[in-house]
């Protein structure tokens, strides 16, 4: 240091220790205490033969890069302090290593990928294995993982699994927990790569820490290019139950189909499904149009993707109301009727029933001409600021249908309406 001071290359020094923490990113993040879950012991399920092991690779990327420090939007995995993702990522792997059952004879490996200080300034590292599988030294493993920093290179960790993975007996389940950034490459070509290499030993695996769903679609892909596999997110293995119906689904074999929804049981995530009821890839109940409400529960299955719903999956938009006796269309409606002229068309595809209604004063017959009249009105405002008419329907339905009682003013201002219901 004196010399470095007397040659006057002290500033230089000093700037590249400056230069070295601001370029660290490292973030530190504070321990979380997370509310207990129950484990599901496994293990008189495989020794009974009830389970049978499937693969015998378990071999874990962790996302430890700085994005995986903002905090966690999901379900589950509540704590104090409040969750990053990346602490979500530590506990599910901390209950995974927990419901492992002792009788797998299993491989396993964790490798983390990041950069920067918590990487050792690599992109990708070693934390455990691969090596015969231990609670203990997966454990030890996890603990080095102490913090998240730089960018994230799915790809490039991908690609270093290649190697790993030379060494270690199939068939190999590849489980990847990470919020599904990766500016520095394409992490599913670099899976294609990977899939190509080993083909049907590999199943792929994806967990999404993130609410973001470009994120977790980029996941998906990932886990598509497998000939096996599944993409999750963390919500869907937040209890003890679904972290053990997780665990089979990757390691274990299950015997038969105990809710009959044509989902094995070592793969399905909701086993006590109704019968009858559509499920998905996971075994749990289907909901097409992505509006969170079950198609077993969805009275309006063809809902735009993106809209407020109701508990019964309808659009919960608003109503367009009318005057008593009149079809003009109120100053009011304007934001409502200007709102599903975007959403039709960010929506090209979505066809629309526009549904005319009325109070109850006045003959049936007049009222019922009357909502036509309400439907066709809005239908032309529609039309006239650029919807195609093939994608309209005006229906009046009179006075069938209140959503208030007619019995007071108030009531019969909410009934004169027009609203709007997707169909096919």
């Amino acid at each position: 240091m004196e010399s470095a001071l007397k040659n006057g290359n002290w500033v230089r020094l000093l700037g590249l220790v400056l230069l070295a923490v601001v370029l660290s990113g490292c973030v530190s993040t504070p321990g979380t205490s997370f509310e207990p879950v129950s484990s599901v012991n496994l293990d008189d399920q495989l020794a009974s033969g009830q389970l049978q092991q499937k693969a015998k690779t378990l071999y874990v990327l962790l996302d430890a890069s700085s994005s995986v420090a903002d905090k966690y939007q999901g379900a589950g995995f509540s704590g104090s302090p409040a969750p990053t993702e990346f602490a979500v990522e530590k506990e599910i792997l901390r209950q995974l290593n927990q419901n492992l059952p002792a009788g797998l004879e299993l491989t396993a490996a964790l490798r983390s990928f990041g950069s920067l200080s918590c990487n050792d300034w690599q992109y990708t590292r070693l934390l455990y294995g691969p090596a015969a599988y231990r609670k203990s030294g997966f454990e030890e493993g996890l603990a080095r993982a102490e913090c998240a920093s730089g960018v994230t290179p799915i790809a490039r960790a991908i690609r270093a699994a290649a190697g790993d993975l030379q060494s270690t007996p199939a068939p190999i389940a590849l489980l990847i927990l990470s919020d599904g950034e990766d500016p520095l490459g394409d992490p599913v070509a670099a899976m294609k790569d990977l899939v190509a290499q080993y083909g049907d030993k590999l199943c792929v695996y994806t967990v999404a820490v993130s609410g973001d769903a470009t994120d977790a679609a980029t996941l998906a892909q990932i886990a598509e290019a497998a000939k096996c596999g599944a993409s999750f997110t963390a919500a869907d293995i937040a209890s003890g139950a679904s972290m053990a119906n997780f665990v089979k689904a990757m390691l274990l074999t299950e015997v038969g189909d105990s809710d009959g929804d044509g989902v094995p049981n070592s793969q399905d995530l909701c086993p006590d499904t109704p019968a009858g009821v559509p499920v998905d890839e996971k075994g749990c109940p289907r909901d097409s149009d992505g509006d969170g409400v079950t198609d077993d529960k969805d009275k309006c299955p063809q809902t735009p993707e993106g809209i407020r719903v109701n508990e019964y999956g309808c659009w919960v938009g608003g109503s367009v109301l009318f005057d008593f006796d009149k079809t003009d269309i109120r100053p009011d409606a304007l934001p409502l009727l200007n709102e599903v002229v975007d959403i039709l068309k960010e929506h090209e595809s979505t066809r629309l029933e526009i549904q005319g209604h009325t109070d109850s004063v006045g003959p049936q017959g007049y009222n019922l001409k009357l909502s036509q009249r309400r439907a066709e009105v809005v239908r032309e405002y529609l039309i006239a600021h650029g919807i195609s008419p093939d994608r309209l329907i005006a229906k009046g339905y009179g006075e069938s249908d209140p959503i208030a009682s007619n019995d007071t003013p108030e009531g019969r201002a909410r009934n004169r309406r027009v609203i709007f219901v997707p169909v096919e």
